[in-house]
């Protein structure tokens, strides 16, 4: 469990770039503190952690 995260865990993070859900596009944010294993006893992602990602189109008209 010292290197376990789960698939549900919440990360904050701040975004870096305006994402415009009207395009797809990139995304990037860093984490905003650090992120512990399931037990708590493991840092296993440094605050700053950058995270990046790609996004698609979102509800379009008529959805």
């Amino acid at each position: 469990m010292d290197m376990l995260l789960l698939q549900s865990a919440m990360i904050d993070c701040a975004m870096n770039v305006r994402v415009d859900s009207s395009v797809p596009g990139m995304m990037s944010c860093d984490a905003t503190r650090d992120v512990y294993s399931t037990n708590g006893r493991t840092v296993l992602l440094d605050r700053g952690t950058r995270f990046t990602g790609r996004y698609e189109q979102g509800i379009v008209k008529g959805q």
